[in-house]
């Protein structure tokens, strides 16, 4: 039995001990069910948030207006959450009242999907008031109750019915799915940073499935925004993407050079889904790295070995190794493979990858010739023409041999640096 788990099982024998109902809900009993790994476990209680405070000694106070504290046990956290039912929901998105309830069934009635609807005691007994398994069990996606109502209370759920979807590889209900077509448009009133973290999550499961599904529910501008629809001849190349690590950084750059979105389009695009400078930094360092639509292979054949380690260079190595990973994957043909083998090639033969694999450093420069004491503006300035020059000539990284055209350009350049 994992830590996590342990310690969940310990607050669920806690709870039922000082005399409360306590049962495992929501995401943890669904994976169980489905045979997938569980990382988190939540419980649900008719203790209020200040009995389970009163139980445990190490808690956080995490969403205690919402019934919610975090236990810390065993070196993980539960999170435990008091049964409660919602009335009014603000713009789609937050409700105006919670109230604490003593009833499971009430507490599973708010919920989004039957799949998360299931709850299991501590023996290991389901409670499935909505029929959650039989669902899973068809693989099919169904809101809790009439779908508009469950849309309506918080709009985030139409993308997440598409995530769930594309993660558990289910087939969204007709009542539900029709519901979503018909009330696509209330998810423009979710925050970016709340569209962003759903989709982020159908990128690293099955992204092709995904897309497909915000196209026919006409979601897809609510996540793409001005991104061009892809061609059907595209979208069936997108299934690539899942043979890829989930890591984001690769997976939205394979994903934009399948889709033509180019380095432009892309940094817009990322901004307006609210990424972080340096994660967008990264993309379009992969984006840079991989041979554009318009280059053919001719093109890169054709390419000098100096053209190839500048702009290994100027990518660098992980944005150059993500960019192998995605010609990995690309369609078996003969091109595709003399890509790929091209570019695993330089990369091999890359001689440096940043200032640090020069063979000499500023240190080293310093003592050779102490004058640049005065004048550390200098070093940076040899330090980069010995790059070039290794990138010209990879033979040369070598101290001696560095040192010696660290000489030559302090002598052809002696007027300059008066």
């Amino acid at each position: 039995m994992k830590r996590a788990e342990r310690a969940a099982r310990k607050v669920l024998q806690r709870l039922e001990e000082a005399g409360f109902q306590a049962y495992f809900v929501g995401g943890c009993v669904r994976d169980q069910l489905m045979k997938r790994p569980v990382s988190d476990y939540d419980v649900a209680t008719n203790a209020r948030p200040e009995e389970v405070q009163a139980l445990f000694s190490h808690t956080i106070p995490t969403g205690i207006q919402h019934g919610t504290v975090t236990v810390w046990l065993e070196e993980t956290s539960v999170e435990v959450t008091t049964f409660r039912v919602e009335s009014r929901y603000k713009d789609s998105r937050r409700p105006e009242h919670v109230h604490f309830v003593d009833s499971l069934y009430l507490d599973l009635a708010r919920r989004d999907f039957t799949i998360n609807a299931i709850a299991q005691d501590l023996n290991g007994r389901y409670y499935d008031p909505f029929h959650g398994m039989d669902d899973l069990a068809s693989n099919m996606l169904r809101t809790v109750g009439e779908p508009f109502e469950r849309f309506q209370e918080d709009a985030l759920r139409l993308l997440r019915a598409v995530r769930f979807a594309a993660q558990l590889g289910m087939r969204i209900e007709k009542e539900t799915y029709e519901a979503i077509c018909t009330h696509a448009g209330l998810l423009s009133r979710i925050a970016v940073e709340r569209i962003r973290t759903e989709w982020d999550k159908i990128l690293l499961s099955n992204a092709a499935y995904g897309i497909q599904l915000l196209l026919k529910t006409g979601l897809f501008p609510y996540v793409f925004f001005d991104i061009e629809v892809p061609s059907p001849q595209i979208l069936s190349s997108l299934s690539l993407i899942e043979k890829l690590p989930k890591k984001l950084t690769i997976r939205y750059a394979a994903l934009c050079d399948r889709m033509g979105i180019r380095e432009q389009e892309a940094d817009r695009w990322l901004r307006k889904l609210r990424h972080g400078k340096k994660f967008v930094r990264d993309i379009l360092s992969v984006l840079r790295a991989l041979p554009t639509g318009d280059q053919s292979i001719c093109d890169l054949l054709n390419w000098e070995d100096t053209t190839w380690r500048n702009h290994l260079y100027h990518v660098g190595k992980e944005a150059a190794e993500h960019a192998a990973q995605i010609l990995s994957v690309y369609e078996p043909n003969d091109q595709a493979t003399m890509v790929y083998n091209l570019y695993r090639a330089k990369i091999s033969q890359q001689p440096i990858w940043t200032m640090c694999d020069l063979k000499i450093d500023g240190h080293r420069l310093l003592n050779e010739f102490p004058d640049l004491e005065r004048k550390g503006w200098l070093i940076g300035e040899i330090l980069k023409h010995l790059v070039g020059e290794v990138l010209r000539h990879p033979h040369k990284n070598d101290p001696y041999a560095l040192l010696c055209e660290a000489r030559d350009f302090l002598e052809k350049n002696r007027g300059s640096q008066e």
